[in-house]
């Protein structure tokens, strides 16, 4: 099972609730972050030998399916949805890599900006779909902001528009078309 995690209601903190699986994987394709206008603790679900990112700390779940509940804020990053440096080789990418580290290094988000406002002026600069300069628009307004998690879900989704339309398929995933 993925990591999931849901926002527990004060009574839910005393113990797990009935019925509950825990999934949060609907709502969030990657990552957690703090919700600073809830005041709820978030659990997560790790799945056994899990590995993720919280607050720069890489930590791995155990041989067990695992439960944890963050009382207060973290950055929280899953493993898949980690960007090396080198893997920033495309325009998306490009502003992604950069909203991760401030996401994942808020104290240091300033050494990460000037990265990020190229990366994004140089991506509206070829883009020309009104709903993906939007996006780019909200992702600056959410960096602005410091909602760096914000911010990364809408870069998801330019990186997936980037896919589609340069026809890029991530390894291991079948393009469902002939090479020839």
């Amino acid at each position: 099972m993925p990591l999931t995690g849901d926002r527990l209601t004060p009574a839910e903190t005393r113990g797990p609730a009935e019925g509950d699986n825990g999934s949060f994987e609907s709502k969030h394709r990657f990552g957690f972050r703090w919700d600073r206008e809830a005041d709820l603790p978030l659990k997560l679900s790790l799945k056994p030998g899990e590995k993720f990112v919280l607050n720069g700390a890489v930590v791995q779940n155990g041989d067990r399916r695992g439960v944890l509940v963050l009382q207060n804020k973290a950055s929280v990053l899953r493993e898949k949805d980690i960007m090396q440096e080198e893997e920033a080789n495309t325009p998306a990418r490009r502003i992604y890599f950069p909203v991760m580290m401030m996401y994942l290094d808020e104290a240091n988000a300033d050494r990460y900006y000037d990265e990020f406002v190229r990366r994004l002026t140089e991506f509206m600069g070829v883009i020309s779909n009104p709903s993906v300069l939007a996006d780019c628009v909200n992702i600056s307004k959410h960096c602005i902001s410091r909602e760096f998690y914000k911010a990364l879900m809408l870069c998801r989704k330019i990186m997936d528009y980037e896919d589609e339309r340069l026809g890029n398929v991530p390894s291991g995933v079948s393009a469902g078309r002939d090479a020839g």
